[in-house]
């Protein structure tokens, strides 16, 4: 099985990377008055195109949003259309935007040279082999991340780095796939699982340092105070001078999910021999140093 430690090397190549583009998209997307969470839900409802989407099906990646009043207030913008109630699909305006976005990513990603051709055209190889093996892989995890995430696929024959992006992206989606399987059964729902991690990686956090910290989820702080209340009720947590700690019941649990996600992550690793994995490895950070 692969390393732990490969999937940060994913994760810091694709933040690196998007440091460069994701500046630019949301250029183009403010000249028409929209923010970057309108342009990123527009990019996820493309990924089901042609088919109508509902809150529930995007809270199938994302449970921890809440979607249905950012659907109304994208609908009024005029890039949604509802074709049934509470079900919508991109408008011709909408498809609009999200071309002129994805296109400005492809420009900037042409623009850069971060590493030599004939290791990025290793890499790419590599990431590809990586990712059809995890889309293939036996299930658990189940695939609906990583399988829209694939609707985005330039095809082989666009440029490298645009070829690189959009698999460490398969992968970021197929990682989801792996979270979701690993505590969805631990009877959380997605507000109270993120409130939980939040606590776990900031070691102690207060409700309105947390309601903060996720006010990009559209939630409510009532939500939050309800999180909280059942993850010290399950013994998880206990509360001193309004901060919030793990007791060692949730710290337990909480690297229970995280070892589960490994192992549901890492299989499709195998795909790949000893030589290419250490070679991906080095590519990997080669690539994040070059685009530094």
């Amino acid at each position: 099985m692969g390393d732990p430690r490969f999937w940060q090397l994913v994760l810091d190549a694709l933040t690196t990377l998007g440091n460069h583009y994701i500046p630019a998209m949301d250029e183009v997307a403010s000249k028409t008055g929209v923010d970057r969470g309108t342009w990123v839900l527009l990019l996820s409802i493309m990924s089901f195109d042609p088919e109508p989407v509902t809150a529930e099906m995007l809270q199938k990646r994302m449970p921890c949003q809440e979607f249905s009043k950012r659907l109304e207030e994208t609908s009024a913008q005029g890039l949604l259309a509802t074709v049934h109630p509470n079900e919508y699909v991109l408008t011709g305006a909408g498809q609009e935007l999200v071309q002129q976005i994805i296109l400005t990513a492809y420009a900037r990603m042409e623009n850069l040279n971060p590493m030599r051709p004939s290791d990025l055209h290793y890499l790419t190889i590599l990431l590809r082999r990586l990712v059809k093996a995890s889309h293939t892989s036996p299930e658990p995890p189940a695939k609906w991340a990583i399988t829209h995430s694939r609707r985005f696929d330039p095809g082989e024959n666009a440029p490298l780095l645009i070829q690189v992006d959009q698999y460490l992206s398969d992968l970021a989606a197929y990682h989801d796939d792996a979270h979701l399987a690993a505590w969805q059964p631990l009877g959380f729902d997605g507000p109270t699982w993120e409130a939980y991690t939040l606590i776990w990686r900031e070691k102690s956090i207060s409700l309105d340092a947390l309601h903060k910290k996720l006010h990009h989820r559209r939630q409510s702080r009532k939500v939050y105070e309800n999180a909280l209340r059942e993850i010290v009720e399950r013994g998880l947590a206990k509360s001193k001078s309004g901060e919030y700690y793990l007791t060692p019941e949730g710290l337990e649990l909480r690297q229970q999910a995280e070892d589960k996600t490994n192992e549901y992550f890492l299989p499709p690793w195998n795909c790949l021999e000893a030589e290419d994995l250490q070679a991906l490895g080095n590519l990997l950070k080669m690539l994040s140093d070059g685009l530094k």
